[in-house]
């Protein structure tokens, strides 16, 4: 008996031991994702926001046919880096799911016709390469209460999936509202699935054979993704397919208490927040593209004085010297001192000041928790000139 408890003591001991293991692997993914996003989403910060600077400059009234075709260009760039920063946001999700966190929810009211709109113009070269058509049903009111972001990241898979696996053939997309719920369907006529891989596909990393990753190309991970992202809705996701004749997937959303009541939302304005007064601004940015598009934003609204360091250190040592500033912008993450412990040191000399968070940590929690720490402001990265802008005028005009 002493023998046979001793070896349960050893073997509570092991799996406990084989528990933190695990804990601290899944840490370490989770770390190595957020690093990965950070040093990719910095960069992306540069690319969209000087194809953005340039994409002004060629105005309605430059007409000639190079300008369209450099425009036509440029605008590719932009919505191909969007669609690389989706990407990250999915994988840093997933991180946070694998970390077993709850997906955030943030609820609002959504145009879903626009929303799928703009997902298929994304795909508009894709569409036309693989030779197939794409139709809509809408049997639901044009303006619903849910969470736009995360049914664009299901939509964007569903839809992205179907067009991948499809040539020379149909996507179909129905939004259909019931009794006490939404339901989506996304069909089409590509390769289908086996009745035998029909479970594995929303597993995370899973495709139904290696040689579909090098003909399709993907990690897997969409799929995963959708299922997630649904059940935190409420809904259910299904796949119904046949090898050879197609695939349909549907999800569904529970109806709301406002459903079929709510009406068109405020039209938010994105243009650019020209200053009213010439503010004083400090801003420290590491990487060098960053600080000049900053430079370069703040001159195109109007701002006054504005000086831009590559480093906490360097801008607290400027700002103990010269106080009669409005506002200041930090990185997050900078070497010698980062944002944080530069902002430790800004209360010290003012308490009152105004400071902007800039981060290529963006997720939800992540806002809240500098907010949390003294920060007035919060951007995350890629931003453009009207993010930048806008938060500006929020925390200086209003």
């Amino acid at each position: 008996m002493q023998k046979t408890q001793s070896e349960l003591e050893n073997t509570n001991i092991k799996i406990e031991q084989a528990l933190e293991k695990a804990n601290e692997g899944n840490r370490i993914k989770t770390e190595l994702l957020a690093l990965m996003s950070h040093e990719i989403r910095t960069p992306l910060t540069g690319i969209i926001g000087f194809t953005e600077l340039i994409l002004n400059d060629l105005s309605e009234e430059q007409k000639n046919e190079k300008c369209i075709e450099h425009k036509t260009n440029l605008e590719i760039i932009k919505k191909s880096s969007l669609r690389l920063n989706e990407l990250l946001t999915n994988l840093l999700e997933m991180s946070v799911i694998i970390a077993g966190n709850k997906v955030q929810i943030k609820y609002t009211v959504f145009d879903i016709k626009k929303l799928i709109d703009d997902i298929i113009q994304m795909f508009e070269k894709r569409i036309i390469d693989q030779k197939n058509k794409v139709f809509f049903d809408f049997k639901c009111e044009q303006y619903i209460y849910s969470d736009p972001l995360r049914i664009q990241q299901i939509l964007f898979n569903l839809i992205g999936n179907a067009l991948k696996f499809t040539t020379n053939g149909e996507v179909s997309i129905k939004v259909i509202k019931k009794e006490s719920e939404y339901l989506f369907e996304i069909s089409d006529t590509g390769i289908g699935i086996e009745k035998s891989h029909q479970e594995l596909i929303f597993d995370a990393f899973q495709q139904i054979d290696s040689s579909l990753r090098r003909k399709y190309q993907g990690i897997g991970l969409g799929l995963t993704v959708c299922k997630k992202f649904v059940e935190a809705l409420g809904g259910n996701i299904r796949v119904e397919s046949e090898a050879g004749k197609g695939s349909s997937f549907f999800f569904t959303l529970p109806l709301s208490e406002t459903s079929g009541i709510v009406s068109e939302p405020q039209k938010v304005k994105t243009e650019t927040k020209t200053l009213q007064k010439k503010y004083k601004v400090l801003f420290a940015e590491d990487e060098l593209a960053n600080n000049n598009f900053i430079d370069k934003i703040l001159n195109s609204i109007g701002c006054g004085e504005h000086r831009g360091f590559m480093n906490g250190k360097e801008l607290l040592q400027h700002f103990e010297k010269n106080r009669n500033y409005d506002l200041i912008i930090l990185d997050i993450q900078m070497p010698v001192m980062d944002g944080v412990e530069c902002l430790t040191e800004i209360r010290k000399i003012d308490k009152n000041i105004p400071v902007i968070a800039l981060t290529a940590y963006s997720m939800e929690t992540d806002k809240e928790k500098f907010l949390d720490l003294g920060f007035k402001g919060y951007i995350g990265k890629p931003f453009t000139i009207q993010d930048l802008s806008k938060e500006i005028a929020l925390l200086l005009e209003q």
